[in-house]
């Protein structure tokens, strides 16, 4: 299907000249989240529990995102289903609308590289049924200030089953008739998403699709050298501040140094002007990239 061009809605102001940027770039290669989703991810693991609540500090606060599941027989959203969520972020801002819409499944596993077998199809129809039967709670406590923001991850949710029609030469969900599939954002998430848009490099992501504690802090420190680069300075983030902001449970810290480590080291094989850098004590430290190199591939470069 021909995407739209990326065009950021008019009220997008604050990373106006980033999206003037990235708009040189292919679109194929953008991933576009919530800043909320990055200080603040989807569990790891399947939870027993029906709700989950991780919190992160800012220069200029406090944001803590519960999330709830309505359903008791369906779990919350985890693991993979950040990445099933990016996408559909990502089809919202290219159109300027919360409601987006495809025409099969094979959309979503194209774009991440995966393979069109049954497993991939049943695995995501479990991830759309877990964030359609998702609430969202996103809290913002800044200079005396409590803003509380409840709402659906989506508002609403037309999904294929697995009993749809399936063409079978080419091993998809296809439209029954009539049947239009799609979701819509939660008004909240939405937004968020138009406030405080985060582009991701897609190709960079696609590697840690199976790995969500690598995702958020491959998507933690693209944000936050792009900050860097913006303001030209250098962010230090203490080892208990990144504990919090990956919701972290780990209590081998030395070997999620190591792990955290190897995903600066696969980061730099695909941005070698990345600069961060674990130092003594474990303070991570982030300065602008070199020669304000973002990771986006360029049109006409591979």
């Amino acid at each position: 299907m021909q995407q739209k061009k990326l065009t950021p809605p008019n009220q997008l102001t604050r990373l106006a000249d980033f999206f003037s940027e990235l708009e040189k770039a292919d679109e194929q290669d953008l991933l576009i989240t919530a800043q909320a989703l990055i200080l603040c991810g989807l569990p790891y693991r399947r939870m027993a529990d029906h709700h989950y609540i991780r919190e992160a500090k800012t220069a200029h606060g406090t944001v803590r995102l519960t999330v709830g599941a309505m359903d008791p027989n369906t779990p919350l959203p985890y693991g993979k289903d950040r990445a099933v969520l990016a996408w559909v972020t990502t089809k919202a801002m290219q159109t300027g609308i919360p409601r987006v819409e495809w025409e099969s499944a094979a959309e979503y596993l194209e774009t991440f590289g995966l393979d069109k077998g049954g497993f991939q199809y049943r695995a995501l129809q479990k991830s759309w049924e877990r964030l359609a039967k998702a609430t969202m709670l996103l809290e913002v406590v800044r200079d005396g200030e409590q803003n509380i923001r409840p709402c659906m991850i989506f508002e609403r949710a037309d999904l294929p089953t697995l009993r749809d029609k399936r063409d079978e030469n080419e091993r998809r969900l296809t439209l029954l008739s009539g049947m239009r599939y799609g979701v819509e954002l939660g008004r909240t998430l939405w937004e968020n998403l138009k406030a405080h848009p985060v582009p991701l490099p897609l190709r960079l992501m696609r590697e840690f699709q199976d790995e969500p504690k690598a995702w958020d802090f491959a998507a933690f420190i693209s944000w936050r050298s792009y900050i860097c680069r913006e303001t030209d300075k250098t962010a230090r983030i203490s080892w208990q501040e990144l504990l919090q902001q990956l919701g972290s449970v780990d209590k081998d810290h030395k070997q999620l140094r190591k792990s955290l480590k190897d995903v600066l080291r696969r980061l730099r094989a695909h941005w070698p002007e990345l600069r961060a850098d674990f130092l003594v004590g474990g303070t991570l430290e982030i300065r602008p990239p070199l020669h304000g190199v973002l990771p986006v591939q360029r049109k006409g470069n591979e």
